[in-house]
């Protein structure tokens, strides 16, 4: 497990999760998203993303997620994803972001299962973890 004061990534057999634990700066996001794919493994098929408690995301940040790290994960990802599962995040901007990351992932990854939740506790039932 990987813990800072923003953020949380944590394996267990298939499933790879990270939980954002608030509010953070453009460094720290991008810092965050970086160390996530560093710790990805090929045995991680399912994944739990959990932005609900994500502060704004700037706009800045958002076009540098979908145009250097999303590419950057397409490439540095050699196992099929069978499941995404997101937790909403509850400002709105923040919440067009992961639907608009979600849109390239299935075009990407079509065979890949993306759901999206209002808590945890859901996504994890429904990756049964």
């Amino acid at each position: 497990m990987q813990k800072t004061n923003y953020l949380k990534i944590q394996t267990q057999g298939e499933l790879i999760s990270l939980e954002w634990l608030g509010s953070i700066d453009s460094i720290d996001y991008r810092n965050g998203h970086i160390s996530f794919l560093d710790e990805i493994k090929p045995q991680h098929k399912k994944w739990l993303l959990d932005y609900k408690s994500s502060a704004n995301i700037d706009m800045e940040d958002r076009l540098w997620t979908l145009e250097e790290w999303l590419p950057q994960a397409f490439h540095s990802i050699t196992t099929a994803i069978a499941q995404i599962a997101i937790v909403v995040p509850e400002n709105i901007f923040n919440k067009i972001s992961v639907r608009i990351f979600s849109t390239q992932m299935r075009m990407r990854h079509p065979e890949t299962d993306i759901a999206f939740f209002k808590s945890k506790e859901e996504a994890s039932n429904w990756l049964n973890c």
